[in-house]
């Protein structure tokens, strides 16, 4: 970008190929600048690619950045006679095919609206399923909730308090109705791990107070998870809010259903042995490790 206009033209020449019923065409680049959207850098760049004749089915084969950058995203807003297709393109998913304008307008609105609908339904639950996997630390902030609670009661409230609190933020911080910058959020994140774990080590029972803790601690974890979605967001937002959400619960849900069966075998067979406070100590100190980290990541 910084090389100017020539650079990008000649960037997306090479990694993005449009093709209309076989056809190849060259795109124009219309906009190429640097953009800020929810307080996170990006890069904008509008393309037109112009067909002589109408087209039923384009295909288009997206390369940038992979080869340098693996988790390379591109958050692109399609737009084809009156439809607009918004598509998050990643390594597993570089070749899109939509049916041209005459294509839409044949078939019926429903069924081009449900292809559209289950798609974008499909990648933003997978990337929120993948966002609380691929995510150590809130995995841990969720164990070490579960290593101090008995009962389907106490366990029940502790996840709705902490799912109330993320989804709320989430939803704000995406929509950019509030904002916490990851310098401040990712430390506290951190943070929130060692604090849970000490609490499990200082006392032998939850408090009352955990419910409104996991909630606050949720608030702070909200915002973590709406820094994949910045910038993702435009036109119809609901469906992803909504989709990116359902994918975090159904990844803390499976990480929960996986815990509980060793947690309650320990509890059985291990005895008298205080293995979770020791459990405890050994996520404590990785939240340690992570907050002393992030601090001196933030400093340099």
């Amino acid at each position: 970008m910084r090389a100017g206009i020539g650079a990008a033209r000649a960037l997306v020449s090479d990694g993005i190929a449009v093709t209309g019923d076989g056809t190849l065409r060259s795109g124009e680049i219309e906009v190429a600048a640097f953009a800020e959207r929810a307080k996170t850098r990006m890069i904008r760049i509008d393309i037109r690619y112009a067909f002589d004749e109408p087209v039923e089915r384009y295909m288009i084969q997206y390369g940038l950045l992979f080869d340098t950058h693996p988790d390379h995203r591109n958050f692109a807003s399609i737009r084809v006679g009156d439809h607009s297709i918004d598509q998050v393109i990643n390594a597993s998913n570089t070749i899109l095919q939509i049916g041209g304008a005459n294509a839409s307008a044949s078939a019926s609105d429903g069924t081009h609206a449900a292809s559209s609908w289950t798609a974008a339904l499909g990648t933003y639950v997978g990337m929120g399923m993948e966002h609380i996997w691929g995510g150590l630390d809130h995995m841990l902030f969720v164990l070490a909730l579960l290593l101090n609670v008995r009962g389907w009661k106490p366990l029940a409230a502790t996840i709705t308090a902490f799912t109330l609190g993320h989804s709320v933020t989430l939803v704000l911080s995406a929509l950019e109705l509030a904002s916490l910058s990851p310098f401040v959020a990712e430390p506290l994140i951190a943070l929130s791990i060692l604090y849970v774990a000490a609490e499990n080590l200082l006392r032998d029972k939850p408090t009352r107070s955990r419910l409104q803790v996991t909630a606050l601690f949720g608030l702070v974890h909200g915002f973590g998870f709406a820094e994949i979605l910045h910038g993702a967001l435009s036109g119809n937002i609901a469906l992803p809010l909504v989709s990116f959400n359902l994918g975090v619960e159904i990844g803390q849900l499976a990480v929960v259903a996986a815990a509980l069966p060793i947690l309650w075998a320990a509890r059985r067979y291990a005895g008298r042995t205080a293995w979770p406070r020791y459990a405890s100590g050994a996520v404590g100190a990785f939240g340690l490790y992570w907050f002393i980290e992030r601090i001196i990541e933030n400093i340099g």
